[in-house]
């Protein structure tokens, strides 16, 4: 066992004299070790150990950092997508002023070529990707382009993962919606919502979609969702097919 010697103020010494007064302990050094071993169970156990400070597995096979962004991503305003029979919808539920009587910032959804790009999660982040995508016509192109630059922000240790959540919506053969979640994953849907109320909205816009349903038909679910969760100022952007 090795051997620890450490300076302690003169009043912790004197509660540390007193605990070992009452007979549970032999020694101060003995009273410090229990501290120290309950300290260290009652953490978390990767956080307790330093995996949630880079990009590195925890002993349970998580890489937290990826787990904290795709959180921070979930506490913006709420992205939604869905895919119609005939193009795609999406809304954003604008943020409300915190620092002033109206707020009129960078919008959530953009049209990048033939191509819907909207997020929700930080805006820095998001101007950063923003910034990467390529003008094209296949939206699964620009997915590969977002994730790229969230892969490289996942495996690097001088950088953090990004706290955005990106939804991408075009027409390839038919209709598609894509999402690129912090660690690069790209998944398909046919509907998708991410960010503050998300549960709400989903259930609310499961409960009437169908697969055949008509772009006009979705735009009516998906205000009636995004009313029901709170957001009654929207930016609304749609592709036809």
């Amino acid at each position: 066992m090795h051997e620890v010697r450490i300076v302690i103020p003169d009043e912790l010494d004197r509660v540390l004299e007193g605990i070992v007064s009452t007979g549970l302990f032999s020694s101060k050094a003995e009273v410090v070790r229990a501290a120290l071993i309950y300290f260290l169970n009652i953490l978390p156990t990767a956080t307790g150990r330093g995996y949630d400070v880079g990009n590195m597995f925890s002993p349970e096979g998580r890489v937290l950092q990826l787990e904290y962004a795709l959180e921070a991503a979930k506490h913006g305003a709420p992205i939604l997508a869905i895919k119609a029979k005939n193009g795609v919808l999406m809304v954003a539920g604008k943020p409300k002023a915190y620092m002033g009587i109206s707020r009129k910032g960078p919008s959530k959804i953009r049209r990048i070529g033939d191509v819907l790009v909207g997020f929700t999660g930080l805006g820095g982040d998001a101007e950063f990707v923003y910034s990467k995508i390529r003008p094209q016509k296949s939206p699964w192109n620009v997915a590969k382009d977002i994730s790229r630059v969230f892969e490289e922000h996942a495996i690097r240790s001088d950088v953090r993962p990004l706290g955005v959540f990106f939804v991408v919506g075009g027409i390839e053969e038919e209709p598609k919606v894509y999402t690129i979640e912090p660690s690069g994953t790209i998944s398909e849907y046919d509907v998708v919502c991410w960010g503050k109320g998300y549960n709400r909205i989903l259930s609310y816009v499961a409960e009437k979609y169908a697969e055949k349903i008509s772009l006009s038909e979705a735009e009516k679910i998906a205000m009636e969702a995004m009313a029901k969760a709170g957001w009654k100022e929207l930016e609304v952007e749609k592709i036809v097919s």
